[in-house]
């Protein structure tokens, strides 16, 4: 479950959202120097799906 230290500053941002948005790019540094480009609407997809399959498979 999303820690609740950062739940306003996801609130700010899930309100926010407009369908421009998922097209944004997302530049995300890797650990060689690399820098991982994906469009903001599949990190949102990603982290949404994490927080929903993460918690039932966390129990088993």
């Amino acid at each position: 479950m999303l820690d609740a230290t950062y739940r306003p500053e996801v609130e700010e941002f899930v309100f926010s959202w407009d369908e421009s948005m998922a097209r944004r790019p997302f530049y995300d540094p890797q650990p060689d120097g690399g820098i991982a480009t994906d469009a903001w609407g599949e990190v949102v997809r990603h982290v949404i799906g994490k927080q929903l399959i993460l918690p039932d498979t966390e129990k088993a």
